[in-house]
C-alpha cells in the first residue's frame, strides 16, 4: 500500500473489533471519534421518530477520519462528488461504475444515504467502518433504548458496486491532478504488454489513471475500455513511471510495476512487478 493508505489503516485499527465503540457505553470515545453525543441524538430521534431517516453518526465519522488523515476542504461528505468538483479536486472523485475497488483509507458514498470508510477486503467481501450502526431494531413508538455504534462492518456478500455512488480516492487526492505529470503524450492511449508469456494491453489516461483488459483493443486511436479488467493510478518522474493497480481479491497487496527506461517519447519500456514477472511494453501506433 502507500503511504498514506498505511497511515489510513493504522487510523483504523484504534477502532476496537467486536462491538466496537457505543454512543451509550462509551460515550467520550464515541464523541472523540464522530463529534456527536448520546444526548444530541436522543433529542433528534424524539422529535424526529416518524421522519424517513434518522441521525446517525456516519457523516461525524467520515469527518473526523478525513481529518486525521489531512483532507480538508469537503463541504459535505453525502455529497461527496460535486463537493470534490467544488473544491476543484475531481481528480480524487472515483465513480463506483467504472470498474474500480475501493480500497484502505478511500471514503465511499454509498446509494442509500451513508458514508463510512474502506477498510480493506475478507476474501469478495469489501471491510468497511462506519458509524451509524445500531446493532438493534429501532422501536416504532420509542427511542429510549436507542443508540448509535461506530464498529467494524464485513459486507453480507461479495462486493457489489451498485451500492456505492463513488468515493473520494485518498492516493488521487494526496497525488493531486497532476501526479501523472504533463506533456505525456508519448505515454497515453494503447501500449501490448507482455508478462511471462500473457499479454495485456494497457491504456494510459492524461490524468494519472491505467486501465487493462486482456482483449486488443480495436484501434490504437479508440478510447479507454468499456469494462476493464483492472484499473489503477500512475506517477511519472523521468525515467521512472510506477503504476499501482486496485488490490483484487486472493491479493496480498497492491500489484505494484515500475517501468524504470520511460523515457519520454519512447515506443519500448520494461518493469518489474512486486507480485510478478517482469514486463515488457511497446506502444501501439
Amino acid at each position: 500500500m502507500s503511504a498514506k493508505r498505511d497511515d489510513a489503516a493504522k487510523i483504523l485499527a484504534r477502532i476496537p473489533l467486536g462491538e466496537g465503540i457505543r454512543s451509550d457505553k462509551q460515550p467520550d470515545d464515541f464523541f472523540r471519534w464522530t463529534g456527536y453525543t448520546q444526548d444530541q441524538m436522543m433529542e433528534s430521534w424524539r422529535a424526529n421518530m416518524s421522519g424517513p431517516v434518522l441521525l446517525t453518526a456516519c457523516g461525524g465519522f467520515a469527518s473526523k477520519f478525513a481529518g486525521l488523515i489531512g483532507i480538508s476542504g469537503i463541504a459535505s461528505f453525502f455529497d461527496l462528488e460535486k463537493s470534490l468538483n467544488d473544491a476543484g479536486m475531481g481528480y480524487a472523485w472515483v465513480a463506483a461504475s467504472s470498474g474500480a475497488k475501493p480500497q484502505v483509507g478511500d471514503i465511499l458514498r454509498h446509494t442509500v444515504f451513508h458514508v463510512d470508510v474502506a477498510a480493506g477486503w475478507d476474501g469478495g467481501k469489501l471491510k468497511r467502518v462506519a458509524a451509524g450502526q445500531s446493532s438493534h431494531p429501532r422501536p416504532t413508538d420509542s427511542v429510549e433504548n436507542e443508540f448509535d455504534c461506530l464498529k467494524w462492518v464485513t459486507g453480507a456478500a461479495n462486493y457489489n458496486p451498485a451500492n456505492l455512488q463513488g468515493w473520494l480516492d485518498l492516493d488521487k487526492y494526496f497525488g493531486g491532478p497532476s501526479s501523472a505529470g504533463s506533456g505525456l503524450d508519448w505515454l497515453t492511449g494503447w501500449w501490448r504488454v507482455v508478462e511471462d508469456g500473457n499479454t495485456y494491453y494497457y491504456f494510459f489516461g492524461a490524468g494519472g489513471d491505467v486501465q487493462y483488459i486482456t482483449t486488443p483493443p480495436s484501434s490504437s486511436a479508440s478510447g479507454p475500455p468499456s469494462q476493464a479488467d483492472n484499473v489503477g493510478s500512475y506517477t511519472y518522474s523521468a525515467p521512472t513511471l510506477v503504476l499501482t493497480w486496485c488490490q483484487v481479491a486472493g491479493a496480498s497487496t497492491n500489484c505494484v510495476e515500475t517501468f524504470y527506461n520511460a523515457t519520454a517519447g519512447c515506443q519500448q519500456m520494461n518493469a518489474t512487478s512486486n507480485l510478478y514477472s517482469p514486463l515488457a511494453a511497446t506502444r501501439i501506433s
